[in-house]
């Protein structure tokens, strides 16, 4: 979808797994910006990312919100658990832009509610988990860092969880602290553990420090964790059990990647930081 020319002077953004939940209401939330991006929607198949941008289009088309801004949003098709696949995304990046201005490690997976209804061992579960919100996450930083040292003003933004703060933790009355009853083996219901899912999100919050170490004296660069809080999405394919945790609407958390994109949470690089109402993690500032 393109809305406009001069699509040389825009704000270049790559957001993975955006075609939906929080990564589609960032698109959607940057497409109300009166700043003109190129937004390169990615998706694991090309299919999901071009229907995302004609819902994107429709939605666009009849809200009144938006005037004037002069935005564009291109498929790209990336698989964090794929080197080739990262690889090849940034092939087409590169061949469309010189510099990538910002990029917003959104996709993620949990699979402890899901997993073992669907047959996974606890060593797959945590296997894919892992390689999905940490170590894909990592090759994909890492890959587009080139593009990213192109841009005058380059952010990267990782997507954690509330549920890493270690602090957090000790608050038994947060549903993933609740303790299964006395004995063994112990019985989980369906608001207990996701420690795979936790953990990850704790690593990712240490990709998160170690970019910031290895990117300090290049002063240009902006890092962040980002904690949207407990959000009805897709994640972990149970909306149902998001539901009696009171997960809020995705569009809160867009609306919140977008001001931090545009430098309103400029005076909190290398923290977790989170919208109102969400609980903060315990990064520290460099």
């Amino acid at each position: 979808m393109s809305l406009g020319p001069n699509t040389e002077l825009k704000t270049k953004i790559l957001i993975t797994g955006a075609n939906t939940g929080i990564g589609y209401e960032t698109c959607l939330a940057l497409l109300r910006s009166q700043i003109p991006y190129t937004i390169f929607l990615g998706s694991r198949s090309r299919i999901n990312a071009e229907n995302a941008i004609k819902k994107l289009h429709e939605q666009i088309n009849v809200d009144q919100s938006r005037s004037g801004s002069d935005s564009e949003v291109i498929p790209v098709v990336v698989d964090l658990e794929s080197d080739e696949s990262i690889s090849a995304c940034y092939e087409e990046v590169k061949s469309r832009t010189d510099k990538l201005d910002v990029l917003v490690n959104n996709a993620g997976a949990a699979f402890d509610g899901t997993g073992p209804k669907n047959g996974m061992s606890q060593r797959e579960i945590f296997n894919r988990t892992f390689n999905i919100n940490v170590t894909g996450t990592h090759v994909m930083t890492q890959t587009f860092i080139p593009l990213l040292f192109n841009s005058t003003n380059p952010r990267i933004l990782f997507l954690t969880s509330g549920s890493a703060s270690l602090t957090r933790t000790e608050d038994t009355s947060f549903s993933l602290n609740k303790s299964p009853g006395p004995g063994w083996p112990k019985e989980e219901d369906g608001e207990g553990g996701y420690l795979s899912y936790k953990s990850s999100k704790l690593a990712l919050n240490m990709i998160m420090r170690d970019w910031i170490r290895l990117l300090r004296n290049d002063d240009k660069f902006k890092v962040w964790s980002i904690n949207p809080g407990t959000v009805l999405t897709g994640l972990g394919g149970d909306k149902e059990q998001l539901k009696k945790w009171n997960a809020k609407s995705p569009d809160t958390s867009g609306i919140f990647i977008r001001n931090v994109i545009e430098g309103k949470r400029d005076d909190q690089v290398g923290k977790s930081i989170s919208p109102p109402g969400a609980p903060s993690g315990d990064i520290l500032p460099w």
